[in-house]
């Protein structure tokens, strides 16, 4: 016998809502432009950015809460924590990813951060797309083969209050009646065929 395993309905759903994020990091450049070359090199910084959309998902649920996970992977690359004001963005910068998580030292290089906005700032209607600019790093002395990549996700909490008023009605079933024929003569119902042919045995 072959074991199936089923898998939780539960768990389907949250992959499907977990796709409805997109998320695009904007390439990385040299904070100093330098013309037909966009190389990042050893001990300098870099910019780049990070483009969030909300494409709806089976149910098409705007998403509030939005907070950015922003990660550096290799030893020689680093995330500076951003300065509010020069993104003009109302965030905060967090080592972790709950509003308890202690906020980040503007300036500060930092392994990953998370990102947190203000209310609107934090939200995502249906079909839409919230870009920011402006992200920096530096990449340290490199090795031989070294590899250094950005991480970026996005958590966010469905907006269940869109929900409102919470009372939800189904499609409208139809069905039609089997109506006898009305003898309008008499005003009443002349017997069927089936009944007068049952009283002829």
């Amino acid at each position: 016998m072959v074991a199936i395993q089923i898998e939780p309905a539960l768990d389907t759903v949250r992959r499907s809502f977990r796709d409805q994020i997109g998320v695009v990091i904007l390439a990385p450049v040299p904070f100093v432009r330098r013309p037909g070359d966009r190389r990042i090199r050893p001990g300098e910084p870099f910019v780049f950015g990070v483009s969030v959309s909300n494409a709806g998902g089976p149910l098409a649920i705007p998403l509030r809460n939005a907070r950015y996970h922003l990660k550096v992977e290799g030893s020689s690359g680093a995330l500076i924590v951003p300065r509010a004001a020069s993104l003009a963005w109302h965030l905060t910068p967090r080592a972790g990813p709950t509003p308890a998580d202690p906020p980040l030292a503007p300036g500060a290089r930092v392994d990953e951060m998370y990102l947190f906005f203000a209310d609107e700032q934090s939200r995502l209607a249906v079909g839409q797309v919230r870009t920011i600019r402006g992200l920096t790093g530096e990449v340290g002395p490199i090795r031989a083969g070294a590899r250094v990549q950005l991480l970026v996700r996005v958590l966010a909490d469905l907006d269940v209050d869109f929900l409102d008023p919470s009372e939800i009605d189904s499609p409208t079933a139809i069905q039609g009646l089997m109506l006898a024929d009305w003898d309008a003569r008499t005003d009443s119902v002349p017997p069927s065929t089936n009944s007068a042919r049952a009283g002829c045995r």
